[in-house]
Formats: structure tokens, sequence, C-alpha cells
């Protein structure tokens, strides 16, 4: 989840450039020159959708062909009739019935964001992008707002890449270090 939830951010990120406009264009300089302060990643930012698109082979790879996926924790740990759990561990084939219904509740999502969008959404550009100009009052995404703050600390470096990456991998750590044996709420204990 730490990965999907990653990468969604990168594509934000890089997705915020799109209108061109003032602000995205700032934005975007500010977000590339903390990527380029780190030496093994530097001026690679454009491998991140053939990075996106391994990751995402490989879970897929584990997922579909290895582990399959798990159980709610109601169904796994909880108290249900022979039948009710029958019908919840009954298999789908990933390829084609899981793949198309997914698609499909994909496809009527869009649809409904888009309708959403149309209807009630009004966001209109910024001036044009002029490079020499700098906008006084630039304010990050909603969702980049505490890496903005950071920045104000100091070094790009160290607060606009290395806590940030500290702070994600403590994420993607932190479900293995929970070692309580069970899922359900109720059965969990402090």
């Amino acid at each position: 989840m730490c990965i999907a939830w990653r990468a969604r951010a990168l594509f934000a990120f890089t997705g915020y450039l799109l209108p061109w406009d003032q602000l995205s264009y700032w934005a975007v300089t500010i977000g590339t020159s903390m990527a380029a302060a780190l030496a093994f990643i530097g001026e690679t930012v454009i491998l991140l959708p053939v990075v996106t698109v391994v990751l995402l082979s490989v879970h897929y790879y584990r997922v579909a062909r290895i582990h399959s996926i798990s159980l709610p924790a109601s169904v796994d740990e909880g108290d249900l009739s022979e039948a009710q759990k029958r019908e919840a561990t009954r298999r789908i084939d990933l390829i084609p019935n899981l793949l198309i219904h997914e698609w499909l509740l994909i496809a009527l999502g869009t649809l409904l964001l888009i309708a959403a969008a149309l209807t009630f959404y009004n966001a209109p550009l910024e001036s044009p992008t002029n490079p020499p100009r700098t906008p006084l009052e630039t304010e990050a995404p909603w969702f980049f707002l505490w890496v903005q703050g950071l920045l104000k600390l100091g070094d790009k470096t160290v607060w606009g890449v290395l806590v940030p990456g500290v702070l994600g991998l403590l994420l993607l750590i932190f479900p293995w270090l929970d070692r309580n044996l069970h899922r359900l709420a109720q059965k969990r204990t402090a």
C-alpha cells in the first residue's frame, strides 16, 4: 500500500506540470531541484514511469501468481458459518473475470469524476509560464504542504529529500513491526 501511495504522489507531482502555468512551473522546478540534490537520483527523474511499470509488474506477479490476496480479517478470523466462509473464499480468476470487473468499475468511477468535475469544479489556470518571474504566494497541493513546510527549515537535501524519505521508509516497514497475531480488531490486544 505504501508503494502505491508513493507512486500516486509521484505521478500527482509530475502531472502537476501539465497545465504549464506559473504555479505548476515553479512547483515542479522546486521538486526537481530537490530530486537533483541526491547524487544517486539526480537527473533520472524521467525514469519514474519505467520504475512504476516494473514495480507494478512485480506486484502483479507476486499477488496473482505466488501469494494471492489475503482474505478480510472478518472472514479469516471471524465466526462465520461454513457456507459463508465457502462463499467468501470462492476463487475468482484474475484474468479475465476480475480484470474486466475492475476495468468496468474504473471506467464508471472515471465517468462519475469527469461529470462531477464538469459540474461542480472550477479550476482556472494561472498566468502563463514566465520563468524569470517568481510568484510570491506559491503553495503546494494539499498532499505536499508538509514537504513545503519542511523546506522552510533549511537545506533542501536534508529537509526536502532525506526527512521525507526516512518517513516514507518507516511507513514502508511499519507493517513488519506489528507482531500481533490477529488482524480482527476484537481479537487484538494492546
